[in-house]
């Protein structure tokens, strides 16, 4: 083999290792169980606008997504064992309804500390964004 085509090979090989590390989904599917807080939130745009900023949003606060689309986006962080999904349904007119379910310890301060993650969360998504300059 030539010195270019082993480049290539080993350059190929190293993508398709990357590629298949970096597809694969880090995050478990929620509980079956009952979460501990679910709230619902009305959010101004189209359900797949809103879709990709709560992924954005999860990811800044270090959840691991699962699943991300129109219809739904799962996410958990493995620090505190908590699982989050967000539900998007029948958006009105120009704006889409986010039923946000928590499970976890949340050992900061239980409840009280789902709350300032689903707080983190909406205005995340919520959040206007502003084109790059």
């Amino acid at each position: 083999m030539t010195p270019g085509r082993t480049a290539r090979v080993v350059y190929l090989a190293s993508l398709s290792f990357l590629l298949a590390t970096c597809a694969r989904v880090q995050a478990p599917s929620p509980p079956s169980s009952e979460p501990a807080l679910s709230e619902e939130l009305t959010v101004i745009g189209v359900r797949l606008t809103v879709a990709a900023k709560a992924a954005r949003t999860l990811a800044l606060y270090a959840y691991t997504t699962k699943r991300f689309g129109s219809d739904s986006t799962w996410g958990y962080r493995a620090v505190d064992a908590m699982s989050v999904r967000l539900r998007y349904t029948m958006p009105v007119r120009d704006s889409t309804r986010v039923v946000v379910e928590y499970w976890g310890r949340c050992e900061r301060g239980g409840v009280a500390c789902m709350r300032g993650e689903l707080a983190a969360l909406a205005g995340g998504i919520t959040q206007e964004e502003v084109a790059p300059q």
